[in-house]
């Protein structure tokens, strides 16, 4: 697959991933849940403690304040980017502003995904089997808040 192809790949599922994440739908119906990919969602209790940042209040600020998203990052951030075959590790210089919230319910056919919560970590998973195609984002309550603490973006 040429370089093009995999960014615009890339680009699509991006798109595709914001649209579907922002556009939640109310309704389920049986239909429906015929369609879905493969979802796995594990939660040991709500992320939610006395006198600690919920994890939904963070995960709304997060995604739509940069300036935020920055102060709850400590770079050099774990993880990697991959375009190609260029290995990325991950700066204040190179971030690219992360606008798709955590979403137990993705609206998509088009990737697989996986939730784990814990009240102190959540990671969540999108992938496209046998495709190269993998974004994977660890978010960790440290002193009462959240950050992410680990992000890979990995397109081959």
């Amino acid at each position: 697959m040429s370089s093009a192809t995999k960014s615009f790949l890339k680009l699509s599922l991006l798109v595709l991933l914001c649209f579907s994440i922002s556009c939640k739908s109310k309704k389920k119906t049986a239909e429906n849940s015929d369609k879905k990919p493969r979802t796995e969602t594990k939660s040991s209790s709500k992320i939610s403690n006395s006198g600690k940042e919920s994890f939904e209040t963070f995960n709304k600020k997060f995604h739509n304040n940069p300036s935020f998203q920055m102060s709850r990052i400590n770079f050099p951030l774990e993880g990697v980017f991959v375009d190609g075959v260029k290995n990325h590790k991950w700066s204040k210089e190179n971030w690219e502003f992360i606008q798709a919230e955590v979403s137990e319910n993705p609206k998509s056919e088009e990737f697989e995904h996986s939730l784990k919560k814990t009240n102190d970590m959540v990671v969540e998973k999108y992938w496209i089997e046998d495709a190269g195609f993998k974004i994977e984002r660890r978010f960790k309550l440290k002193d009462g808040k959240w950050y992410l603490v680990y992000y890979d973006d990995i397109n081959m």
